[in-house]
């Protein structure tokens, strides 16, 4: 849902908007899935060079 979908602190589906202390949750579960990714992608790396 975007900024635009969402006026004086509601959205169209007439809730407000998830936040966690302040922070959108889309923001927090991308940050989040980019480092889940980043670290797998690590692991796969160094188990690459163990072969």
């Amino acid at each position: 849902m975007t900024r635009r979908e969402c006026r004086d602190g509601i959205c169209e589906s007439g809730r407000p908007p998830a936040r966690v202390n302040g922070v959108d949750m889309s923001v927090l579960l991308y940050v989040v899935l980019t480092v889940a990714i980043f670290a797998l992608l690590g692991l796969v790396q160094k188990l690459v060079e163990g072969l």
